[in-house]
């Protein structure tokens, strides 16, 4: 007598499926992944494209975790890493003494150095992992016009353990740091708005 529940109990569980995790596209989940990260630390990277509207302007992403050191100091807290770039641009991190700067290359030369460790006033600082490559499509080519970068800085030397984080804009084809974005709402958003308008003002150490 108790057969014909039973079925129907099976039946019901098969026919039921959990909900898929992931929600939204890839694209979107890399672009959440770059906006959430936390800004007393390093976070997890997300290297993928990210969608955009046809013709306009485009996302891709690079990762500092792939970076390949080329020099350090050994027993002296200094090294040098070359990363992978985007659009015939390298960038090499440089770091001293829990401070960091990024120098952008092309052709095998420093077109600009960022010494992103001044934003903070001198002190420490570290970048989170995710490079935001900003361009356009052309002839099926990404074309980077501008990179972001969050910089963790610390503004207050008597708690090194605290840092905000803060959305760097460098510009590409010059070479210099063209926006910087405090933690707010939507801040990604206004950092892309910086390279879409640019060429704008370069900021001064």
């Amino acid at each position: 007598m108790n057969i014909a529940p039973l079925a129907i109990v099976v039946m019901l569980a098969a026919c039921s499926k959990p909900s898929d995790p992931q929600v939204g596209s890839s694209a979107e989940r890399t672009a959440e992944a770059v906006g959430a990260v936390a800004s007393a630390g390093p976070e997890t990277a997300a290297p993928a494209p990210a969608s955009a509207a046809p013709d306009g302007p485009v996302s891709q992403y690079t990762s500092f975790r792939h970076c390949k050191v080329i020099a350090d100091g050994n027993s002296e807290d200094w090294s040098t890493s070359r990363c992978q770039g985007l659009g015939g641009y390298t960038l090499q991190l440089n770091y001293f003494d829990a401070r960091e700067s990024l120098d952008v290359m092309r052709g095998g030369k420093v077109i600009g150095e960022i010494k992103l460790w001044l934003r903070g006033g001198g002190g420490f600082n570290a970048l989170g992992d995710a490079v935001e490559w900003r361009g356009t499509m052309q002839g099926g080519a990404f074309v980077p016009r501008a990179l972001i970068v969050r910089n963790n800085v610390v503004r207050d030397s008597a708690q090194p353990d605290r840092s905000v984080g803060v959305l760097e804009v460098v510009d590409l084809e010059r070479g210099c740091l063209a926006g910087s974005i405090e933690p707010q709402a939507n801040q990604n958003q206004a950092a892309r708005a910086i390279v879409d308008a640019l060429p704008g003002d370069c900021f001064k150490p």
